[in-house]
């Protein structure tokens, strides 16, 4: 069985530069990308796949965020309607570079967790702590990357699960882990596979191979009771133990990218530290956080914007600036104790007021 070693630093680097090097393939003469060149801009399908996942969910949120409280939304035909107009904007997808650069970051980074940390990752990506099936089929739509697991995954759900109109989040992680538990080697395979065309875009420096002999294998087998002494495979539970070899530690790449776990003493003194740039201590997903709530979208604005801030003589007129920029109606007071709000204004403390 092929063993493999990251480097969580060293990925998360690779990561960034992979995305740079991909936005190279930006059309330099022209200000949009479209959704035909998105799909078959990267060769690892997959970043491809993320990038219009984001994109149609942005669009479900749009319009739920828009519905008027005038019309019912939940006829037939009205459903109907809006199923065709998304059709039709979808053959009309337009995004300008800096957009796309948010976009590109996010999906790269998607990429690499779904591969190297599957049960993380597809665990994350469901956002409801209950739902059906057809929910979890249509919400995975996008993913290719361990098909054939998700659907093994799905089919164990629908055939031990008590309710499969209301399967519960701990529920889908028990049927997750029994997959992939169950296919390890499939696992490191898959790896091994990705790892051409990614180092075609970029060189691997994150991650060592070696092949195990398979009397090795046999005897770990045996060691976690998955084989009995004369190689027959045992009725036991899989250990703990050999759950733990496959994901060898809980914490995923986005995690990484956002930095170690609050509450521990180191972090909050890294949290807390000084910053002489707040762009440098935004994380990728920060960044696509920011830009999509407190900006439209707009990632010129935001840059502008962050800018404008780091260069404000104290902090109190950072926050001003920040609070008249991207709360116009309002409703600062409201917002404030939402994550993301105070997020930046900890950023601002950490630029001026911090030692």
């Amino acid at each position: 069985m092929p063993q493999t070693t990251i480097n969580r630093s060293q990925l998360q680097d690779y990561s960034l530069k992979v995305s740079e090097i991909l936005l190279k393939k930006f059309p330099k003469d022209k200000e949009y990308i479209t959704g035909e060149e998105i799909k078959s801009f990267c060769p690892v399908k997959q970043i491809n796949f993320f990038i219009f996942n984001v994109i149609f969910l942005d669009w479900n949120e749009g319009i739920n965020t828009h519905k008027s409280k005038w019309f019912s939304y939940e006829p037939v035909e009205v459903q109907t309607a809006l199923n065709n107009l998304m059709n039709v904007l979808s053959h009309h997808i337009q995004i300008k570079k800096n957009d796309f650069d948010v976009l590109l970051k996010k999906s790269v980074a998607d990429t690499l967790e779904l591969l190297f940390y599957p049960i993380d990752f597809l665990l994350n990506f469901i956002q409801k702590n209950n739902f059906s099936t057809q929910e979890l089929v249509h919400q995975l739509r996008f993913i290719h990357i361990h098909k054939d697991s998700i659907n093994s995954w799905i089919d164990k759900i629908r055939k031990n699960s008590k309710n499969e109109q209301q399967v519960t989040r701990a529920e889908a992680k028990v049927f997750l882990e029994s997959v992939f538990e169950n296919n390890l080697v499939a696992h490191e395979e898959l790896v091994l596979k990705y790892l051409e065309p990614l180092s075609q875009i970029c060189p691997i420096n994150f991650i060592s191979s070696v092949k195990e002999p398979e009397e090795k294998i046999l005897a770990f087998q045996k060691e976690n009771n998955v084989l009995d002494n004369e190689g027959n495979k045992t009725e036991t539970k899989v250990s703990q133990s050999l759950n733990e070899k496959f994901r060898s530690s809980t914490t995923t790449l986005n995690e990484t990218l956002k930095g170690i776990n609050e509450g521990s003493a180191l972090n909050d003194k890294i949290r807390l530290s000084k910053i002489q740039d707040i762009s440098s201590a935004i994380s990728i997903n920060q960044k696509f956080i920011f830009v999509k709530e407190f900006f439209g979208g707009k990632t010129d604005i935001y840059e502008e914007l962050l800018d404008k801030m780091n260069n404000c003589h104290d902090f109190e007129s950072a926050k001003k600036l920040f609070i008249e920029t991207c709360f116009t109606g309002g409703d600062f007071l409201e917002k404030s104790e939402q994550k993301n709000v105070k997020e930046m204004i900890e950023l601002l403390e950490r630029r001026f007021t911090s030692k």
